[in-house]
């Protein structure tokens, strides 16, 4: 698979920054942590597996009852509320319009997928790629 990443808000991670990744696929998530290990890099990454957790998560961050993360990674394609609708609630809370950067992931680059996530305040846009290399290269180019 030829790899697409489209970036619309750049932007670079301190070190220790905690990385949620929202996806319904345990496998996907699997791939993206390995890829961080190879990295070396100190970012902390936590699996939410539906966008009402990683809501509910931002609510809290909201209310000042746990601190947020740096970025989040999310899968457009979910069972229930898609990707690209939480991005959008994302960017409506309060406290997060400008932060965490969003990453939005896909397995294809839809046009109007791109341009949606852009119009919606996505950092970034990727086509998961399909060898574990590219995340280390990803992390490490954050640093």
């Amino acid at each position: 698979m030829k790899h697409h990443i489209e970036t619309f808000l750049p932007f670079s991670l301190p070190k220790d920054s905690s990385i949620w990744v929202v996806d319904d696929e345990r496998f996907e998530f699997r791939i993206i942590e390995k890829g961080l290990i190879q990295s070396k890099q100190a970012y902390s990454m936590e699996h939410l597996t539906n966008v009402e957790h990683l809501l509910g998560r931002l609510e809290k961050i909201d209310e000042g009852a746990e601190a947020g993360p740096a970025m989040i990674m999310m899968d457009i394609n979910m069972r229930g509320m898609n990707g690209l609708e939480a991005l959008q609630a994302v960017r409506k809370m309060s406290s997060n319009q400008s932060k965490p950067y969003i990453v939005m992931m896909s397995n294809t680059a839809h046009p109007e997928d791109v341009d949606h996530c852009r119009r919606l305040g996505a950092n970034m846009f990727i086509v998961k790629p399909d060898q574990l290399g590219w995340y280390a290269e990803f992390f490490n180019s954050l640093a």
